[in-house]
């Protein structure tokens, strides 16, 4: 635990933000790898120049150019290109997420802006057979866009755990209910793969070690067709182990899975940050641990158990990396965990195979899923609207991440043993004792980095109040149909959420707004879905602007106390005025 909560990355140290930019163009030839896309005016890649890896943005000029570019993708080609190096900026904010942490963690040597790019530059390169793979898929990707099929984009995050096609609401509805896992392809997906494709084989007479043989083979091939994620490498790989040791020796499947954490960590260090890596491993760790006493139980309660432990299990390690824990999780993985791994997924594979071998989809089964999904999509909605409010944690001491991870051990240990109302009530206290903010007599003031605007927020510690002034943002108005992107960069994401989180709070007791141009509240109708904003302070007589009609409109729609700022003198906060 102390391993991952302080990695210690080795980055240079900034003795001031006056960074000196380089505004000299280079023109080179770079290598475009899998990670292509384009979204509304916004293109950007991963790419290698002369043995680095870099990080590709690139401002589309006009919607001619956008079409070509998407009919020319170039995926795995070699383009030339003109560019400037960008400078990343530090972590003004002093909030966990780093970006030059996350470029060093993902081997990223730096982030490049593109001057001029033209796909007429790109030619073909020589391609390995992961290359080809990788290339086969995003091919396979854009041609299941093509469809006139209603949710392709959930179809194919779904079977090839591609998700940057879904759209930011869609994303943020499945992780407040604790589910994204089942749309990023995992270990569960593979097992899944494994069970029916081994049945399949043996029913056809195909013989058991040729039926093994095959998996073998297969097993790679699906991870590429996947994306190589974390999750599904760590369950192909402990079924590829298994199926080599097995030969050689006994071994039980914990051991099976410690040697491909390993082996997995020696061949990539920087893995060990991933998040999907550490879920995947925490909770087949604790599933595997409780096997043998869970396979006593009757269905209902292994099904029970199972979940219970999961979500246990991926406690820690959700409060350490997010500061929140989602309580519909444990409601919605009942409903959604079998309606996924044993309806939908199976239908989706098989619309998957059947394009692949016949490149259409009888429309009985497009209908199907189309239905399916509809009405599953419908649900998770309706859940989602649930007046149930995640767990947000403050940042701790990391001592207290220790015992908590203790405390949920010693939880699950009297969940396998039935202990029902003790797990209950020491899980309650832990939440009640890491969920008290304790009271200084004193006002934390922070002034917010949120690029051109302002944004500060004051913590009255002495009566656990948040005041924020202005919330920053963007001119958004202007864009044409082209350029309005599917996952547009907030602050509200970035910055004002994180801050808020990682200091306990999922509210806003005051929200003041000094004047309504877009670079001081441009962020308040994001804000206002994201965290509860029990009175927003504004000059009403500012409100003939259109768009601040629209964003009063948003907010007249929530439990929100609009207060004309023409009405009071002064706002007294606890001893502050």
């Amino acid at each position: 635990m102390g391993y991952l909560t302080y990695p210690k990355l080795l980055l240079p140290q900034i003795d001031s933000f006056n960074i000196p930019i380089d505004h000299k163009s280079y023109t080179n030839v770079i290598e475009f790898g899998d990670k292509v896309l384009i979204d509304g005016d916004f293109f950007q890649a991963n790419g290698d120049i002369n043995g680095k890896s870099y990080k590709v943005f690139y401002k589309l000029k006009n919607e001619h150019e956008k079409n070509k570019l998407l009919n020319t993708m170039p995926f795995m080609k070699n383009c030339i290109i003109t560019y400037n190096k960008t400078i990343t900026l530090p972590n003004t904010n002093n909030l966990k997420f780093n970006y030059n942490e996350y470029l060093l963690e993902h081997e990223i040597d730096g982030v490049l802006k593109l001057k001029n790019f033209s796909v007429g530059s790109c030619k073909k390169r020589y391609l390995n057979v992961i290359e080809k793979g990788q290339l086969y898929r995003e091919r396979l990707i854009q041609n299941l866009k093509k469809l006139d099929v209603k949710n392709i984009d959930d179809i194919i995050a779904l079977t090839l755990g591609e998700t940057r096609y879904l759209s930011s609401e869609r994303i943020e509805q499945l992780k407040k209910l604790g589910i994204y896992h089942l749309y990023a392809v995992s270990g569960s997906h593979v097992a899944l793969v494994n069970v029916f494709l081994f049945r399949f084989l043996l029913r056809i007479n195909v013989k058991y070690n040729h039926a093994e043989l095959i998996i073998f083979i297969a097993l790679p091939l699906y991870a590429i067709l996947t994306g190589l994620s974390p999750s599904v490498l760590r369950a192909v790989g402990v079924v590829m182990v298994y199926m080599v040791i097995k030969r050689i020796t006994n071994i039980d499947s914990l051991q099976i899975l410690s040697i491909t954490f390993i082996l997995y960590t020696l061949y990539n260090p920087y893995v060990i940050f991933d998040i999907g890596f550490q879920l995947s491993y925490i909770i087949s760790t604790f599933i595997l641990l409780c096997i043998p006493i869970i396979k006593t139980f009757t269905t209902f309660y292994k099904i029970f158990t199972i979940n219970i432990i999961s979500q246990l299990s991926s406690f820690i390690i959700l409060i350490l990396h997010f500061n929140t824990f989602q309580w519909l999780g444990f409601i919605s993985n009942f409903i959604f965990i079998p309606l996924f791994e044993l309806i939908i997924f199976p239908l989706v594979m098989t619309f998957l195979i059947i394009f692949i071998i016949f490149k259409k989809v009888p429309f009985l089964l497009s209908d199907v899923i189309e239905t399916l999904l509809s009405k599953t999509i419908d649900l998770i909605e309706k859940i989602n609207n649930i007046p149930i409010n995640d767990l947000v944690v403050r940042n701790l001491d990391g001592f207290l991440y220790f015992l908590i991870f203790i405390v949920v051990v010693s939880i699950s240990i009297l969940v396998l043993k039935k202990h029902i109302v003790k797990s209950i009530t020491i899980f309650s206290i832990l939440i009640l004792a890491i969920s008290i903010r304790p009271n200084y007599d004193r006002v934390v003031l922070k002034f917010l980095d949120i690029g051109q605007g302002d944004a500060m927020i004051a913590y009255h510690q002495d009566v656990d109040k948040v005041v924020m002034i202005d919330t920053g943002g963007k001119d958004k108005r202007n864009k044409k149909k082209w350029q309005i992107r599917n996952k547009e960069f907030t602050y509200t994401d970035s910055v004002l959420v994180p801050e808020l989180h990682e200091n306990g709070y999922n509210r806003i007791d005051y929200l003041i707004i000094s004047h309504p141009h877009a670079d001081h509240m441009g962020e308040l109708s994001n804000l206002i879905k994201k965290v509860e904003i029990k009175n927003l302070v504004i000059n009403q007589k500012t409100w003939d602007s259109p768009y601040l009609k629209l964003l009063i409109s948003e907010v007249a729609n929530t439990s929100t106390n609009i207060i004309d700022s023409r009405n009071i003198n002064k706002l007294k906060i606890g001893e502050s005025i």
